[in-house]
């Protein structure tokens, strides 16, 4: 996703998460230990959202089966969810549908599964940002596209939610708002991404606050000058990528906490999707990592 597009959608991106039944409902612990999730953790669940063979989502299922996954991840986090849960999501979802339709894209059922799978399904009940993880086969494609090209006129769909998903700019441009422009470069370890603007390759970040470069994210112990160099699980603390907290440890900012919620300098265990509301807070970011 381009940079023109990330800061036209702002802040109304939030999130959700886990399993439509036919794409698979189960939601396993992190991969790389094995354990049960828990509110902080990010759990997968077994679908791979680059995956050739994943199964088209049709058009006609669209609304449902977003909105159902969104609902279940929020029971899965222990959420208060009512009987009428799935039914407020639909009309949002329904209303991307709708303006597709009306200003003529073409529905890609490919990258609507990659999204689902990638955006909604892989949620964890806590990781405030696991928009930002998601691989690049599911941020780049979008559920519908139109046929203008680099350098033509353009402009954003009418609803917000939709620019989300939806793009009058033939692949892989993207509207800035006037005109099509075509997708940052990705740039390995070492080059620069912020003058050029430019994004890293997966495993790695944008070191902002240093070398302007590309760097590989890293873990606990190891040395950081800003937290975008850390892995998700971590900030950078003195120096050095620390673990982020679990509820009741002291913290003076929400990025220490695991919850990403600091109250009264505790970490609380505040799960941030339980918190999510119909309209346009489904996918991606908590308000504190603007």
């Amino acid at each position: 996703m381009s940079m023109q597009r990330t800061m036209a959608l702002g802040c109304w991106l939030v999130v959700a998460a886990c399993a439509a039944r036919d794409i698979g409902s189960e939601t396993t612990g992190d991969e790389s230990t094995g354990d049960t999730p828990t509110t902080g953790d990010t759990p997968t669940t077994g679908v791979d959202p680059c995956d050739p063979a994943l199964a088209p989502l049709p058009e006609d299922q669209f609304a449902e089966r977003y909105a159902t996954a969104i609902c279940e991840q929020k029971a899965a986090c222990g959420c208060e969810v009512d009987f009428s849960c799935a039914l407020d999501y639909v009309a949002g979802f329904a209303s991307i549908r709708d303006d597709g339709a009306n200003i003529g894209l073409t529905y890609d059922g490919a990258c609507a599964a990659r999204k689902l799978a990638g955006l909604v399904q892989a949620r964890g009940c806590a990781m405030a940002s696991a928009i930002d993880l998601s691989p690049a086969c599911t941020l780049d494609c979008l559920v519908y596209r139109g046929t203008v090209a680099i350098a033509g006129a353009c402009e954003l769909p009418p609803q917000l939610l939709t620019a989300f998903l939806a793009d009058t700019c033939a692949a892989p441009g993207s509207c800035s708002g006037t005109a099509c422009e075509p997708p940052l470069p990705t740039v390995a370890d070492g080059q620069p991404c912020v003058t050029p603007l430019a994004r890293c390759e997966p495993g790695s970040a944008c070191d902002y606050a240093d070398s302007k470069t590309c760097e590989p994210q890293v873990g606990a112990g190891e040395s950081c000058v800003g937290a975008s160099v850390c892995g998700p699980r971590f900030f950078c603390a003195d120096g050095t990528c620390v673990a982020r907290k679990p509820g009741d440890d002291p913290c003076d900012t929400p990025e220490q906490c695991a919850s990403r919620s600091c109250t009264d300098n505790l970490c609380d265990d505040w799960v941030w999707i339980c918190e999510v509301a119909e309209g346009v807070d489904i996918f991606a970011r908590h308000p504190d990592d603007f």
